[in-house]
């Protein structure tokens, strides 16, 4: 059985750390500043999102988590990634913007979407190892082959009236990310994404994630072949707010 590579939470391998580490050494004898190896491992790990040393870093990101666990760990690690880019403001209860971003985390392409939905609280939501080219109902995947009627002139939209080789942009069926869930069968989820999950952020009474041990978490969706490299995410390290709390009704 081939073992699942280690990652790191800011998405770098743990063998591409181990290649920096060695590369940092070697710079830093030419700068007439030389480090042993393992101070540069631990530099590294630092570097990388790991407040431990390079040993206990490793023994933590191959400890093994329960799935619902492990999907806390990676929604802490989506809103760690938003706070980070500014879009979202755990100091204010106001709300804002909706939106959503395509990134990359913890070394997979994902969405992350969010919608406010008052009294201080954010619906957000974590698409990992997401794939739009295979995307059934994506612009850039089953409707790629499709005429965009955005960009044609009234009259040359008019040919296409009826017919099913064409379509718009802001058609109820094209995937926006604006919903929990991608708008495509359920049965179709493992053709193009890894691991679903959306939980509800408070920031009024306090700073939390309302997942309550993994009670809070809905539209949970795991593919089989993923399963194995999600329990094994190094855990999330908060910026500011905590992994777990209560529901608030």
């Amino acid at each position: 059985m081939i073992k699942s590579p280690l990652f790191f939470p800011s998405g770098r391998s743990v063998d591409r750390c181990k290649q920096d580490a060695k590369a940092l050494v070697k710079s830093s004898k030419k700068n007439n500043s030389p480090i042993l190896l393992h101070e540069a491992l631990d530099q590294i790990a630092q570097a990388n999102g790991s407040s431990l040393p390079w040993p206990e870093a490793i023994k933590q990101l191959k400890k093994k988590k329960k799935p619902k666990v492990a999907q806390i760990h990676l929604l802490g690690h989506a809103l760690n990634l938003l706070i980070e880019k500014g879009l979202i403001d755990m100091n204010s209860s106001e709300d804002a913007k909706n939106g959503y971003l395509e990134s990359e985390l913890l070394g997979k392409p994902t969405v992350l979407n969010w919608c406010y939905i008052g009294h201080g609280e954010i619906r957000l939501s974590v698409w990992w190892n997401f794939d739009k080219t295979k995307h059934p109902q994506h612009l850039e995947g089953g409707f790629k082959n499709l005429v965009l009627l955005d960009n044609l002139k009234k009259e040359e939209r008019s040919k296409y009236w009826g017919k099913n080789t064409a379509i718009h942009s802001t058609d109820n069926a094209v995937e926006k990310y604006h919903t929990p869930e991608p708008l495509a069968k359920t049965a179709r989820y493992k053709e193009f994404v890894g691991v679903l999950c959306s939980t509800w952020i408070e920031r009024k009474t306090g700073k939390y994630l309302q997942t309550k041990d993994g009670k809070g978490i809905f539209g949970s969706y795991i593919r089989n072949k993923d399963k194995e490299k999600l329990v094994f995410i190094p855990d999330c390290s908060p910026l500011g707010f905590t992994l777990n709390g209560k529901k608030i009704f």
